[in-house]
């Protein structure tokens, strides 16, 4: 009953925004049963939906008299292998953009990492752009420390040989 009452006050809360964003450019498939006793599906429709507000490519199965094993219906047949052969991941976006509340864990986005916050459990977000003349712009909220992993761009075309930076505080 005490594990009921946790599963339920947390499938209440509403979809912080930054996760969404941290998938920017990433395709996602969410797939999930609707029977689900632990995680309750419209927790998982907000979610879609909200990924689907951004504009974040995302795809969503939901699975009819499917309980919490909702994987099984996933890795069926290999289906899941043959969804992931279809998307690549870009390794040389232009702009990250990242949310979290535990660098040492969650802190490594494409070309970012973030080192340290201000404020433990207070999220920190980077958001970090190459803009014009391959100027690279890094805006930061409740970020003390962050790294630009510049050996990633070293085999690309038209990325920066050299870094100019501004950083700024988010309003």
């Amino acid at each position: 009953m005490h594990q009921r009452r946790i599963v339920s006050r947390f499938s209440t809360l509403p979809i912080p925004s930054g996760f969404a964003r941290n998938a920017a450019q990433l395709p996602v498939l969410v797939a999930h049963g609707e029977a689900d006793p632990i995680v309750r599906v419209e927790h998982l429709r907000r979610m879609v939906a909200r990924f689907e507000d951004l504009g974040q490519p995302i795809e969503y199965e939901e699975y009819p008299g499917v309980g919490h094993v909702s994987w099984h219906n996933t890795y069926k047949d290999g289906r899941i292998f043959d969804w992931f052969t279809q998307h690549v991941r870009d390794p040389h976006l232009r702009e990250v953009n990242l949310l979290t509340t535990d660098p040492a864990r969650y802190g490594t986005s494409y070309w970012i990492q973030v080192e340290g916050l201000n404020k433990s459990r207070v999220p920190g977000r980077i958001s970090a752009r190459v803009t014009t003349g391959n100027l690279i712009t890094v805006e930061t909220r409740n970020i003390t420390r962050f790294r630009l992993n510049t050996a990633a761009w070293q085999a690309a075309e038209n990325w920066p040989h050299s870094i100019r930076s501004s950083i700024s505080a988010f309003p």
